[in-house]
């Protein structure tokens, strides 16, 4: 109970205290309820006993078996209610009805009087009494309660008020003739009995009219509300002038024809009421597909990750579920929708079946079997191709329907929420891929700058080299090292994996490779070998990359060389070739590995291509390889030829079996030539 509560309240929250528990739109309207009650609760006792007062018992002997029938006739037309709805905003549906019943009595009022209202009080206090022993909430019975004590009080005091002065005026019963002396204060009287129940309702609807949480006061303005209860109230009030012709067709023709006029408004009355309820059906259908057209229009034009989805689901569940309870989640505990802003069942306790994709199903919203209206839910998954990822709950009044009903609306609407959820993942995971190829992009263009900006030149020798990449970034590379006595040092390696990893294992190797190198002139097994040692000792990858290394002198024309488990580069003179074959395993493969190196002469006209893998294992739309015997053939033919032109011939080779193939493995030529 807070300070700033009004005696009213404090009261409400001693009689009821489950009320302080309840918010927003539940609190109001629960204590507008209980406000309407301590009202019209002694007004509904005094108006039954000014009842008991009015009635004539003389009048049951000589007509109880007509009184019987026309009371079964009056529950008939108690069961027979019709509905007039109006969407006052998005979300807020204000529902109004009745049933004719009231004409019926009135018309029986103007035969025997005003005892012939019991034809409408006892279906009302039965009907009543049933739904409060049939329902086992508090709060179901105080609404129960609240809805007997306002039509008893309405009814009676208004009937008893208008045909006090319909007597006072000289009006007889029965009505004898539909003359204006027998009409005009019948006419009286029934506007009496119109505007009376306006008089005990007016200060309960101006407080409802002053209620934001009722009515959504920002949206909607409260003369508008008044005007709608005017119009929506008085609308079963046109039959009026029927109550006439009913009793003097009575006076005049009999029982048997007022009987057939009351029985031909009661079968209309039944056909009203199930046209209402075709009508409310078709028209939520209707208002769920117009929703979910113009929901799947706002995610398909909403930013992709899902920034705006609760705003947009904030516009447009309201107008998809007029009457009911909607809360949407996602998995773990992201709230996207709550509507209205009322208590909702655990997450804990919905999610079990969601999460095996079923459908649920509640008798009532599990956790509020005590105080909650809303007796029937359903709950949905949302399912993306990864799995479970959310629900909707949807709880549904039990006077507005089945709840069944709404399942197909339900699942499409979960499905619409699932594919923004796919549509968010896929542009994340594009905007991943989009970073990753920047990055990868960015870190070729540094790896480029690993090889030599320019080609070194060596008295009496050509060189070419190129290295064309499967992906952003290559595992392969090349590298020149002047070494003293105008020596020069050449590698060419290739990293047995792809991509980022393979690049930055490269680049760590590449580094080593040149620092040992330098150290280690005329030793290039030394070289490997510290190489390897410090590959163990700094990384942790399984990566290994195959090398070979050779030392030009280009006094002595010789090559000494190391082939750490490297494509055999091939050596031409004349006319046959030499494999410069392997003298240890590849860098980085075990941790104790030794290399030898070895020494060969490099004689005039000689000429020597170093390649990788991707050379000789390019292939082509038939998943044929490019081949040792290919190479064999181009490097004979371009025997004596320039440096430049074997490396462009040899590309030109490989591009031409390849053909339109993609390209598998990164393409790396290193060419060395002694003209003759």
């Amino acid at each position: 109970m807070t300070p700033n509560s009004t005696p009213l309240q404090r009261l409400a929250y001693r009689i009821r205290p489950e009320l302080e528990t309840l918010t927003g739109l539940d609190r109001a309207g629960q204590l507008l309820n209980f406000y309407t009650f301590l009202a019209t609760a002694p007004l509904a006792i005094l108006g039954l006993i000014w009842l008991l007062f009015a009635t004539d018992f003389s009048l049951f002997r000589p007509h109880g078996l007509l009184f019987l029938l026309l009371l079964g006739i009056a529950f008939l037309f108690d069961r027979s209610p019709f509905e007039l709805q109006l969407q006052l905003r998005p979300g807020a549906l204000i529902t109004t009805g009745g049933s004719l019943l009231f004409i019926f009595s009135l018309s029986a009022v103007f035969i025997f009087g005003p005892t012939a209202y019991w034809l409408d009080a006892i279906p009302t206090l039965t009907v009543a009494l049933y739904e409060i022993a049939r329902n086992k909430t508090a709060r179901n019975h105080w609404i129960r309660l609240t809805n007997l004590t306002v039509n008893i009080s309405n009814g009676t005091l208004g009937i008893l008020c208008a045909f006090w002065v319909y007597e006072r005026l000289g009006g007889v019963y029965p009505l004898p003739d539909l003359t204006f002396a027998s009409v005009w204060p019948a006419v009286i009287a029934l506007l009496i009995n119109w505007f009376t129940p306006y008089v005990i309702m007016l200060p309960f609807i101006g407080m409802m009219a002053r209620t934001p949480e009722f009515i959504g006061a920002e949206n909607t303005n409260p003369r508008n509300f008044l005007l709608f209860v005017f119009v929506s109230s008085s609308l079963p009030n046109l039959a009026l002038p029927f109550t006439l012709l009913a009793a003097a067709l009575y006076t005049q023709n009999g029982p048997g024809y007022y009987l057939f006029l009351t029985s031909g408004i009661l079968l209309a009355c039944l056909l009203a009421s199930r046209l209402t309820d075709i009508i409310k059906e078709r028209a939520q259908r209707a208002r769920e597909l117009a929703a979910l057209e113009e929901l799947g229009r706002d995610i398909i034009t909403a930013p992709p990750d899902l920034s705006t989805l609760p705003d947009i689901l904030a516009q447009r569940i309201p107008s998809m579920f007029l009457q009911g309870r909607t809360m949407i989640w996602l998995e773990p505990d992201r709230l996207l929708f709550q509507n209205p802003n009322v208590e909702h069942p655990s997450l804990e306790i919905l999610r079990p079946p969601l999460t095996q994709g079923e459908v649920s199903h509640h008798l009532y919203p599990p956790g509020q079997v005590d105080t909650d209206p809303f007796r029937a839910g359903l709950s949905v998954p949302i399912h993306t191709p990864a799995g479970y990822a959310g629900g909707v709950f949807f709880a549904l009044h039990r006077d507005n329907g089945k709840i069944q009903d709404y399942l197909p609306a339900l699942q499409s609407l979960a499905a619409q929420i699932a594919s923004a959820l796919y549509r968010a993942e896929t542009h994340k995971e594009a905007l991943l891929k989009e970073r990753m190829s920047n990055e990868l992009e960015l870190a070729g263009r540094i790896q480029a700058n690993f090889l030599p900006e320019h080609l070194p030149t060596l008295p009496g020798y050509e060189i070419a080299a190129s290295l064309t990449p499967a992906l952003q970034t290559s595992g392969d590379f090349y590298d020149f090292l002047p070494l003293p006595d105008g020596k020069l040092g050449f590698l060419i390696a290739d990293v047995a994996d792809k991509g980022t990893g393979a690049a930055l294992f490269m680049a760590l190797t590449r580094t080593l490779l040149r620092t040992y190198a330098l150290e280690h002139p005329t030793d290039p097994a030394r070289a490997f070998q510290r190489t390897n040692d410090r590959v163990h000792q700094d990384t942790q990858s399984q990566l290994f990359i195959t090398t070979f290394y050779g030392i030009l002198d280009p006094v002595q024309h010789t090559l000494t060389y190391v082939n750490g488990g490297h494509n055999p580069p091939l050596l031409f003179h004349a006319n046959t070739h030499t494999p410069l074959s392997r003298t240890g395993i590849p860098i980085g493969m075990f941790e104790d590995a030794r290399w030898t190196q070895k020494t060969v002469p490099f004689h005039p006209g000689d000429l020597l291509i170093l390649y990788t893998d991707g050379v000789t294992e390019a292939q082509n739309a038939a998943q044929e390889f490019f081949g040792d015997e290919r190479l064999l053939e181009v490097g004979t033919a371009c025997l004596g030829q320039p440096a430049q032109t074997t490396q462009d011939t040899l590309l030109h080779a490989i591009r031409t079996f390849v053909g339109d193939a993609p390209q598998f493995d990164d393409i790396t030529l290193l060419i060395l030539q002694r003209p003759q």
